[in-house]
């Protein structure tokens, strides 16, 4: 990995999925849209989402 980090050949280096989650950000997430109140004067739900994805590194040998 290191030789890839310092500008080597990762024809050798495989990126392996492993998986995704995309999940809520919490149900505490409150706040107006564009800093305005809403026209009754309530405020609306702002909600987003978390992704996460993982990687497996696999690292050949060099060849000789």
């Amino acid at each position: 990995m290191h030789v890839v980090m310092n500008g080597g050949d990762s024809a050798y280096v495989a990126l392996l999925p492993s998986g995704f989650a995309v999940v809520p950000d919490g149900p505490g997430s409150r706040g107006s849209e564009n800093g305005d109140a809403t026209a009754n004067g309530g405020e609306s739900r702002v909600s987003g989402s978390l992704l996460t994805v993982a990687f497996q590194i696999l690292v050949n040998s060099l060849p000789t």
